[in-house]
């Protein structure tokens, strides 16, 4: 017995082996053909499998002689963050979104200063996009003159001429708006110039239809003849009129094909049977689509028949107005009417909360009613530095606008606006007497403050004289200025990475911060390649003559700390320059270093206190339009680190928060802008590169000019805290620096501890 038992173990233990005996071969098998294959993957190069041998030997030469000419560089530049292939201007084309509505209006470049300028001041500005079409212009100043002058959106098309047909100009259109504009939209009209039409009604009518299905909407017209053949009809029946025009869909327009002209032929027709051909969809004949499109070929449309006509209520479109004055004045009309109606609807939606009034229970914020009804409550401050103060004016200043500029002349802005609500107030108060009565009014007091939850508040107190009559009135007037909608604007990303020449000034007492402006630097250019050229310009105040040697040189160190980032980053442009002036003058360094810049150079004039990051770059790549806008970001300052952390220690990325720093408005020495608009301001004056012109910022050299100077807070954008101290030899200077050194140290509450603890201790 015990024999056999020690038998039967035995085989248990081979039986369990034989189980694992597969898995133990196949592993050896694998690493032998492993083994076996792996010299011939090695030598056989993927490329092998796609490209001849004679280009892969060329590649695999070049990569050779690549790795023996290979630079000792840390990090590899890169020539682009994007890639130009598959990176869209915007973020709506990368995310499939399309606008809804493009008009393609069919014009001549005589009518463009008529019907044109109509069109772009009436219905143009009301809809997504609005494109002109003209034949290729002969006039070299065609493009200047109507694009850049007159802003309109003109394409010329290159292949169509004088002696091209109507027919021949029409499909080109439709190919065009094919080719560029399909991905892009979801509705396409085509409209000849002497079209009206009512935007908002239009835009309300194709949001209540499926741009996905198949349409073809006009006014409709029955075709001339019809032809059958093999028992079915070939053509369609009706057609829209082209010269009032007619909307597709997105589904028609991909559909879309040329078909051979024939002259005998209508416009309407051909098109018609175009997309009848490809599409099979024929132009809707209901009636209530016809009365959308209200067309009267003998009779044009004037302010006098649209004021008597009940159709144009229902209508979309009114075809064909009898000249560009007439179209204004139609559109004068609409507005007029659907100002009227709004009011209607505010007056009826008040009454509405007055009756709801009395049902609300007690205690509720809303049974309260604050003027004007319907709006919301005004700001309840809740500490005495959240109450908003009033700004007292007349006709002739400002008062209490700047702490420190008690008093203050109007600027442009301010003085359109008060003018506007002084007009708004005559015309208030005239509207309660006889229009034929004549009242003469005179301002006496005006106040004017900006509440966060409604809008501007304003009010106004002026005398009310009959003519004729010596007594007066005095009359209160109470105006809202609501705030209006937010709206989206269309930020496009910066798909090119163009080159940023970055001017840096460093005087003597700043040579201390130079190093950690340069290793911020590194890690935001030169680690990844930003195509960035940072141009320091050494500034030497010249009290005395500088020698210039190495040994008086104030600047040796800095320079010295350039030459060891030039070695550790060869590819890498850091060149210097050095310029003496008998002062710090922001101007007059720009006239220096504009001279020696190109003239298409993106400038970032920046200094050393600034970090910055490369979503910064790619806004101020953005942010400058040549010949029209410059950049002038607002940074987030930080308060002094003493203050905000005291025994704690100071983070390496400070939160966005108002204990930690605020957003300074007043920086005037950090901008975004192009050297040709620069150079175009400041060579026309007698004072350019003048070592004793006057002292001033950039800001107010754009704001002299016909430039857009954008304004804009950037969270990219923070400034460190330095401790300034004010000269007070420089009298001009010396008060601004005094006004500016308290908020730049700290929050108020920061502020009034640092007093508390000094008044305890004495």
């Amino acid at each position: 017995l015990g024999k056999m038992k020690s038998e039967i173990i035995t085989m248990r233990r081979n039986f369990r082996l034989k189980q694992y005996l597969p898995f133990f071969i196949g592993i050896l098998i694998g690493c032998i053909i492993s083994f076996f294959y792996n010299p011939i993957y090695k030598d056989s190069c993927v490329f092998s499998i796609q490209v001849p041998t004679t280009i892969q030997k060329h590649i695999s030469k070049s990569i050779e002689e690549n790795q023996l000419n290979s630079v000792p560089v840390y990090v590899k530049p890169k020539s682009t963050r994007f890639n130009y292939d598959f990176r869209p201007y915007f973020v709506y084309s990368e995310l499939g979104f399309r606008f809804q509505f493009i008009v393609a209006v069919i014009t001549t470049e005589e009518r463009l200063m008529t019907y044109g300028i109509a069109i772009n001041n009436t219905w143009l500005p009301y809809l997504p996009r609005v494109v002109f079409f003209t034949v290729y212009s002969k006039n070299l100043n065609f493009h200047n003159h109507f694009n850049t002058k007159l802003n309109l959106n003109v394409i010329q098309l290159s292949d169509i001429n004088e002696e091209s047909t109507k027919i021949e100009f029409s499909f080109r259109v439709l190919q065009y708006m094919k080719d560029h504009f399909v991905d892009s939209y979801s509705w396409f009209m085509l409209v000849s110039d002497e079209v009206y039409i009512r935007s908002n009604e239009m835009l309300k009518f194709l949001h209540s239809l499926n741009s996905s299905a198949e349409y073809y909407i006009g006014y409709p017209m029955p075709k001339s003849h019809s032809i059958l053949s093999s028992g079915k009809n070939e053509f369609p029946a009706y057609y829209c009129y082209e010269q009032s025009g007619f909307i597709i869909s997105r589904a028609t327009l991909l559909k879309f094909e040329t078909l051979p002209m024939k002259s005998n032929k209508n416009i309407g027709e051909t098109i018609g049977e175009s997309f009848f051909r490809t599409s099979k969809v024929e132009c809707i004949h209901d009636k209530e689509v016809k009365d959308l499109f209200l067309v009267d070929k003998s009779n044009p449309f004037t302010i006098e028949s649209v004021s008597h006509n009940e159709k144009v209520n229902q209508a979309l479109l009114l075809y064909p107005v009898q000249s560009a004055r007439e179209m204004i004045e139609i559109d004068k009309h609409f507005t007029l009417k659907n100002l009227h109606s709004t009011f209607k609807d505010i007056n009826y939606l008040q009454q509405k909360i007055v009756s709801i009034r009395e049902k609300l229970p007690e205690g509720v914020p809303e049974k309260l009613l604050h003027w004007p009804i319907g709006f919301p409550h005004p700001f309840k401050p809740l500490s005495r530095f959240e109450v908003i103060e009033w700004m007292y004016f007349d006709l002739k200043y400002l008062y209490g606008q700047k702490d420190a500029e008690p008093v203050s002349e109007y600027d442009s802005a301010n003085k359109k606006d008060i003018s506007d609500i002084i007009k708004i107030a005559e015309q208030a108060l005239q509207f309660q007497h006889n229009p034929a009565t004549n009242y003469h009014y005179e301002l006496v007091n005006g106040y004017r403050r900006l509440d966060p939850q409604r809008g501007a508040e304003y009010i106004i107190d002026m005398f009310e004289g009959r003519k004729g009559f010596n007594v007066k009135q005095l009359k209160r007037v109470s105006l809202l200025k609501p705030f209006t909608h937010v709206e989206a604007l269309q930020m496009p990303a910066a798909t090119e990475q163009k080159g940023i020449h970055l001017i840096l000034p460093v005087l003597k007492e700043d040579v201390a911060q130079h190093e950690r402006f340069l290793q911020m630097y590194k890690r935001v250019c030169l680690q990844t390649g930003e195509n960035v050229v940072l141009l320091t310009v050494f500034i030497n105040i010249r009290f005395g003559q500088f020698e210039g040697e190495d040994k008086d040189d104030p600047f040796v160190d800095s320079k010295n700390l350039i030459a060891r980032y030039k070695q550790s980053y060869m590819w890498a442009q850091l060149p210097w320059l050095q310029v003496g002036v008998k002062k710090p003058s922001p101007t007059l360094l720009m006239d220096i270093v504009s001279m020696k810049l190109p003239s298409n150079a993106l400038i970032f004039l920046v200094n050393l206190t600034v970090d910055f990051t490369i979503n910064f770059l790619n806004r101020c790549r953005v942010n400058v339009v040549n010949g029209m806008q410059v950049f002038f970001p607002i940074p987030f300052a930080e308060y002094n680190p003493m203050l905000v952390y005291k025994t704690k220690h100071q983070p390496a990325f400070v939160d966005i928060h108002r204990n930690n720093g605020y957003w300074d408005e007043s920086t005037d020495d950090i901008a975004c802008f192009n050297n040709k608009d620069y150079k175009d301001i400041r060579m026309l004056l007698n004072d350019f590169l003048d070592e004793n012109q006057p002292v001033s910022s950039l800001l107010e050299v754009f704001k002299k000019s016909r430039l857009s100077v954008f304004r804009a807070v950037d969270s990219d954008l923070r400034r460190r805290y330095t401790s300034v101290t004010c000269n007070a030899s420089e009298t001009t200077q010396y008060s601004k620096c005094i006004s500016e050194v308290g908020p730049r140290t700290g929050f108020r509450n920061q502020l009034a501890q640092i007093i508390f603890q000094k008044e305890r201790s004495n």
